[in-house]
């Protein structure tokens, strides 16, 4: 299905917005409505009418099925400042001169300055500039772990989704995306009693080496490398403990029901996640960011969706090709 796209967004101070007029005519609802029912999301910029921001449209689309699946896709918009990048260059200049005189006096002798000041002003900074300007034009947030993950997932020699099936089995997704582009990916297999979190690894779990033995279990080898032995195990899927048949929830729903129903275990190094529960059946971590946002969802601005985002080309609003940038 092809997806829409807003032909009309809106930066405004460090946000990107969207108009009313276009949200409307998506949804298929009066402006009048819209605004009556989401008054407190409503902005009004000057020069473009009634708008809304983009990041809460994605609220209001992830929890919306239908409207979701018309849309193809959450809106995602990085900008970048140029600008910004110089700024935090010239803030720096300072430090420079106070930590670096000796080579500073050295380069203004070899080069006829008649001061640091001027080779700094002379040399140093113009070349910075030239370095940001190439680090700006080719450094974004590629996701290269979300892309890398939908890839294993379509590698049948590392995860054989048929196979898995067949089994009587299936996945689910988690995608999460920040106020600044990143984006992560979260796959878990389910079923009967069976919550199993899926990493991208050559070790942990073998999903590709996954079967059901002369007794009818689930059996899904395990191996590790350590500095001084091998660690080989069979995890048996079928040894569950809980009666939930986990493929007919969401993946939020299966995650708050393992909460609330489970001995979960808070993780000691808890930068991403802050708990997590082991056992044959069931395996999973829980990022920071999601449990905030199921106790206060208004805290962070992650939007977490149980469906797998396209990633669009980066777009440069601004072309400067063949031209000249600095002053």
């Amino acid at each position: 299905m092809k997806s829409i796209m807003f032909k009309t967004k809106i930066f405004h101070e460090g946000k990107m917005y969207l108009l009313v007029s276009d949200v409307t005519k998506l949804m298929e609802i009066s402006e009048k409505a819209f605004c009556k029912k989401y008054s407190d999301k409503i902005v009004e910029i000057p020069g473009c009418r009634k708008c809304i921001a983009e990041t809460d449209f994605n609220l209001l689309i992830s929890d919306d099925k239908e409207l979701f699946k018309k849309m193809g896709m959450l809106e995602v918009t990085k900008v970048e400042t140029l600008r910004s990048e110089i700024a935090s260059i010239i803030s720096f200049q300072l430090l420079k001169f106070m930590m670096a005189k000796e080579y500073l006096n050295m380069m203004k002798i070899k080069t006829g300055c008649k001061s640091e000041q001027q080779y700094v002003e002379k040399y140093e900074i113009p070349k910075e500039f030239d370095e940001a300007l190439q680090r700006f034009m080719n450094s974004h947030h590629d996701n290269s772990y979300y892309k890398s993950m939908i890839n294993y997932l379509k590698n049948k020699e590392c995860f054989d989704l048929d196979k898995i099936r067949e089994l009587g089995l299936d996945i689910q997704y988690l995608s999460s995306i920040t106020s600044d582009g990143s984006m992560t990916l979260e796959v878990f297999v389910v079923g009967k009693g069976i919550f199993y979190s899926v990493l991208e690894d050559d070790e942990g779990e073998q999903w590709n080496e996954i079967h059901i033995d002369e007794m009818g279990n689930i059996k899904l080898p395990y191996f590790s490398y350590y500095s001084d032995r091998v660690e080989e195990r069979i995890i048996n899927l079928s040894h569950t403990e809980v009666d939930r048949d986990f493929s007919r929830y969401n993946t939020v729903e299966n995650i708050q029901w393992c909460i609330q129903n489970l001995n979960m275990k808070g993780i000691e190094d808890y930068e991403f996640d802050v708990l997590g529960y082991h056992s044959d059946a069931i395996d999973l971590r829980i990022h920071t960011d999601l449990l905030v946002k199921m106790i206060v969802p208004d805290a962070i601005d992650t939007i977490f969706t149980d469906q797998i985002i396209d990633l669009e080309k980066l777009v440069w609003i601004t072309d400067v090709s063949d031209m000249r940038v600095f002053a």
